[in-house]
């Protein structure tokens, strides 16, 4: 049965005056005012969701818990800004390296650069039915580019070998055209190049990076998000797992990948930079282990 909703649109000044009637300190109405100009009221709240009170069943109630203030959720919300941002910088870095792989390894074990359009080197027809569909809509859609021009105009084939369509497709077709491959050696080459564990752990892990790639992508939360995905985890990570479908746990997949192409220093030195500067942040809220929020607070 449909329903009427019947609150009404608020001023930016009402905002501020129904955080500061829950309980929020607002020190300053006019900045806090420019901020929630520029950040939306109700994606603020987000961010000021963890500072309500809660009764004894954990249920969220409307006031603060005292002491809450404004400059305490900007606060957060500047943390998950460059939470965000430093991810991204891995995330970028790791889906380079494996579509460079997938189409490098992946062409010379079969000898064909057309290879991903050969239904004969994927285990599941439907699954590459649905990849192929995929393949047609991109070049569609960027059929006036020049790398897409050039193969169509020269060679006149309906598709251009996997070193121009690695390119034109998003991560996500690749996480899934990599682990329908038939044959297993070309996974576990693909994936000693990507991290040290079994390739089970790439086409585990591949799929849940995506996913925090397309929410890094689209500006949400991550510093307490519980993902869809439950990333395969190694034994000898075991013992640093807190939350398995964290942001800390996709944290220390991202740094093995690094780590194997030589880049997880720097990474790790950023993560430790701002872990620094944000010391009053709940970290548990990571998916770390309690004793880990604690050491790192420190």
């Amino acid at each position: 049965m449909a329903t009427t909703y019947s609150k009404p649109p608020l001023t930016i000044p009402q905002q501020v005056e129904l955080l500061k009637s829950r309980g929020m300190i607002v020190a300053d109405e006019a900045l806090a005012a420019a901020y929630l100009s520029r950040v939306n009221y109700y994606r603020f709240a987000g961010y000021a969701r963890v500072f309500r009170v809660r009764d004894v069943n954990g249920e969220v109630k409307e006031g603060f818990v005292p002491g809450t203030s404004f400059e305490q959720i900007c606060q957060l919300y500047s943390f998950d800004e460059l939470l965000r941002r430093l991810l991204m910088t891995g995330l970028e870095r790791i889906e380079i390296n494996f579509r460079t792989a997938l189409c490098n390894i992946t062409s010379i074990e079969t000898k064909e650069g057309l290879w991903y359009t050969d239904s004969r080197n994927f285990s599941n027809k439907d699954y590459h039915n649905a990849f192929m569909a995929d393949c047609t809509e991109a070049l569609k859609e960027r059929k006036r580019e020049d790398m897409v021009k050039h193969y169509k105009d020269k060679y006149g084939l309906p598709f251009p070998p996997c070193w121009v369509m690695i390119e034109l497709l998003p991560w996500g077709a690749w996480c899934k055209a990599y682990s329908n491959i038939k044959k297993l050696s070309i996974k576990k080459k693909i994936s000693g190049l990507l991290t040290h564990y079994h390739y089970s752990y790439l086409e585990s892990w591949i799929v849940t990076l995506k996913d925090l790639r397309n929410h890094c992508a689209h500006h949400g939360s991550v510093w307490n998000r519980r993902f869809p995905s439950y990333p395969k985890v190694p034994e000898p990570m075991e013992p640093s797992i807190g939350v398995q479908n964290s942001v800390y746990t996709m944290k220390l997949i991202i740094q093995v990948m690094l780590d194997r192409v030589g880049a997880g220093k720097r990474f790790s030195a950023h993560w430790d930079k701002l872990m620094e500067q944000y010391p009053l942040q709940d970290k548990r809220h990571l998916g770390m282990k309690p004793e880990q929020a604690t050491a790192t607070a420190e």
